[in-house]
């Protein structure tokens, strides 16, 4: 759907991530993506994309989230990379990670009595009721890291024929949180910007709900926030 006019060939490629078997940060993950794309590219030269993934788990917001990144990248090397979502893991299977030092799949079969939950439904699945499996999970992350690739006509006869496009705008990296004592990492749910003008705020919104993204992005959404005459 994404390519509806191209034929697609996928190729699956074993490949090393060069960190840990049990990532324990958003960079850990992130770099460990980066590497397995320039693995396959060794392995796999002739190939015009390639996408790789990394899951893990970070200490956040008090407890231990997992989540995982993915990254895409063309032969000519133009990048895209974006996140899955993230949830806390139960307490019991953070303390077997944090405190034994198990990883989280083995910690995840022990706690719930599940049998190699990595090769198949993944964490996700039983703390579901398998509602999402671990390919759900990525399905969105995938699709938003491949946004640089995508044709972007659509948007711009939208924008176009919508009036007010101030800024198209870009996707938007990693957060961080300042206060006078120290920067640390932080998350939010804003995977990019555009600023469009409005006689309101509501009219603004309203401009919005035909917008191409929810094409894109089955089931996400757009926040829509006034900015302030000073």
């Amino acid at each position: 759907m994404l390519f509806p006019d191209e034929v697609i060939e996928f190729e699956c490629v074993k490949s090393v991530s060069g960190v840990s078997d049990q990532p324990m940060s958003g960079e850990e993950m992130l770099t460990g993506a980066h590497n397995r794309i320039a693995y396959i590219r060794e392995q796999v030269p002739d190939a015009d994309y390639f996408i790789a993934l990394e899951g893990g788990a970070e200490q956040m917001h008090g407890g231990l989230y997992n989540f995982g990144w993915v990254v895409a990248e063309s032969k000519a090397g133009k990048r895209g990379q974006a996140r899955t979502s993230s949830f806390a893991l139960p307490p019991a299977i953070a303390r077997l990670m944090l405190e034994e030092g198990m990883e989280q799949s083995p910690a995840m079969d022990m706690v719930l009595g599940k049998q190699d939950t990595k090769l198949s439904t993944g964490t996700i699945g039983p703390l579901t009721n398998d509602a999402l499996t671990y390919t759900d999970w990525y399905v969105h992350a995938v699709v938003s890291a491949l946004v640089p690739f995508l044709k972007m006509e659509e948007w711009t006869a939208w924008m176009k024929a919508k009036g007010g496009v101030v800024d198209m705008g870009a996707p938007l990296g990693k957060t961080k949180k300042v206060t006078p004592t120290e920067v640390t990492d932080m998350r939010n749910e804003i995977g990019g910007y555009s600023i469009v003008e409005a006689e309101s705020h509501d009219e603004a919104a309203r401009k919005m709900q035909d917008s191409p993204h929810f094409k894109m992005m089955p089931g996400g959404w757009i926040e829509v926030m006034e900015v302030m005459p000073m």
